[in-house]
């Protein structure tokens, strides 16, 4: 009498339909995780640009002021000193950072007479959400 080894169809099929469903479950939920994680490093990445565009007013430059308008975050442009001449923004972050989350495109500061800072990422239909201050 000889032995059968290995697996029958059935068995086969039997487990890759098992995995699908696992994967089916799986799947959405790492997905909304991921996307999570994006909007969490937004609000990081906003609170690194407020940071160094602060750190620059502390070493005795200015951030340009837009009052109720928005002016994208560029490397050159934010930052002025007492001169009017553009600091670059580089001295005090490495890299200008972009929105991680899917669909924002880069961040946009508005800069008031009173000296509040806010920033926003951009979304591709012009919408925007601040992501400094950190809103709940």
């Amino acid at each position: 009498m000889q032995e059968e080894f290995g697996f029958s169809l059935v068995e086969l099929i039997f487990v890759v339909m098992i995995i699908g469903i696992l994967s089916l479950i799986g799947l959405p939920n790492a997905m909304k995780y991921m996307q999570e994680t994006y909007k969490k490093a937004d609000l990081v990445n906003g609170t690194l640009l407020a940071e160094g565009m602060l750190q620059a007013v502390a070493d005795g430059h200015k951030i340009k002021e837009t009052h109720e308008r928005y002016q994208e975050v560029n490397a050159v442009g934010v930052i002025i000193d007492r001169n009017q001449n553009p600091v670059p923004l580089n001295l005090y972050i490495s890299t200008i950072p972009t929105p991680k989350q899917k669909g924002y495109t880069h961040f946009v500061y508005r800069y008031t007479s009173s000296g509040a800072l806010f920033i926003f990422k951009v979304h591709t239909d012009n919408s925007m959400v601040q992501v400094y201050p950190m809103t709940t």
